[in-house]
């Protein structure tokens, strides 16, 4: 399993683990979990946060995680994924303007990806990756790199606005 440090699993996400996890199938090789966004105290709800699924637990050789700057997923390399609900949840606990420095990081990383992206600079896994486990990801990943990303930076301004 990944944990980030800023990450907990909820009492009933830990009791689904327990009572569920040793009985899966052989063929299920993953399993996903609905992250869940809390900031400053207040659950986010909106925006794209909830759910946030991801594949954060997967059987040992099973899953390899993407070489990339910024937005980097987990997936399977063979088998099916089965998806757990309990509670799991992002609690950062920075003030605004530790969120704010963190996510200006973040910003440039994706400044990273997206330059080679057009330019391929350097060697990089997952441009438009098939592999990936979560439909979700698969999704965001595509519309990121064949639209978002073919755009004219002065069309990322005005878009930016315009939501």
């Amino acid at each position: 399993m990944r944990l980030d440090a800023d990450e907990i699993v909820e009492a009933d996400l830990a009791e689904e683990i327990k009572r569920r996890l040793p009985g899966l199938p052989a063929e299920v090789n993953g399993v996903t979990l609905n992250r869940k966004t809390i900031f400053q105290g207040k659950f986010i709800r909106h925006g794209g946060r909830f759910p946030l699924i991801m594949l954060r637990i997967w059987r040992r050789g099973m899953a390899r995680i993407e070489d990339r700057w910024m937005d980097e997923h987990i997936y399977l390399t063979e088998g099916s994924a089965v998806a757990f609900k309990g509670g799991f949840a992002d609690y950062n606990l920075r003030a605004l303007n530790g969120f704010t420095r963190k996510h200006n990081h973040y910003a440039t990383r994706e400044a990273l990806d997206r330059i080679n992206s057009r330019w391929r600079l350097f060697r990089q896994q997952g441009q438009g990756n098939s592999k990936l486990t979560v439909h979700q990801a698969k999704a965001k990943r595509l519309l990121k790199e064949f639209l978002f990303n073919r755009l004219h930076y002065r069309q990322h301004f005005i878009l930016s606005f315009d939501m």
